[in-house]
């Protein structure tokens, strides 16, 4: 594949948002939908993580409740209930995946706000230097493994992986061979797991 036509496709894809959490932490309260003030903004954390996501094709929000707050923002695919056992972010990202119209799926989940605008761009820039392999951030101390873009080609290896009872998303981009995209910035993959994190952005 030509330079060119590789450049062309740093554009072709969507950004996937996993909301669909239990909510059991920050006294069940949807997590991605709370007001956090990040570089001098307050709005609800999904919406900073839209902002610094700039240039997908089609956003989908990965979501279990508040279907209609979310389908405010972007196209909402639910967990499929038919099945025991569907429950992690890996079920979300099949979902995702699913009804994924473009090459690649970028994967953020819903309470990282401090993304840096369009931190995105390091991701796509590795498309150059792979051939469809998922590519992952990594901040020098460890994987960030739900900062990551998924080819859609990976739909079949995921859906395997599951099919054993597998959920584990570390074990997932490891039989992926997915590969590491260096950041410098370790705290912009702040999660908002508890009232103390909560309380630092507010």
């Amino acid at each position: 594949m030509q330079k060119k036509e590789l450049m062309g496709g740093l554009s072709d894809f969507s950004l996937l948002v996993l909301c669909g959490g239990k909510a059991t932490r920050l006294n069940r309260r949807n997590k991605p939908l709370l007001p956090v003030r990040v570089n001098g903004r307050t709005k609800p954390m999904i919406d900073h993580i839209i902002s610094a996501c700039d240039g997908a094709l089609d956003i989908i929000i990965s979501a279990n409740s508040d279907i209609e707050t979310y389908k405010s923002r972007g196209r909402v695919v639910s967990d499929p209930l038919s099945q025991p056992g569907n429950e992690g972010p890996l079920i979300g990202i099949l979902e995702g995946l699913k009804i994924c119209s473009t090459r690649y799926l970028l994967v953020v989940p819903g309470d990282t706000p401090c993304l840096e605008k369009n931190w995105h761009r390091r991701l796509l820039k590795g498309v150059l230097l792979t051939d469809e392999s998922a590519l992952v951030a990594h901040d020098g101390h460890r994987r960030q493994n739900l900062h990551c873009l998924i080819p859609l080609c990976a739909a079949s290896s995921l859906e395997k992986f599951l099919l054993t009872g597998k959920r584990s998303v570390k074990d997932w981009l490891e039989e992926l061979s997915a590969a590491d995209v260096f950041y410098p910035r370790k705290d912009m993959f702040l999660n908002v797991n508890d009232e103390t994190h909560l309380e630092r952005l507010l």
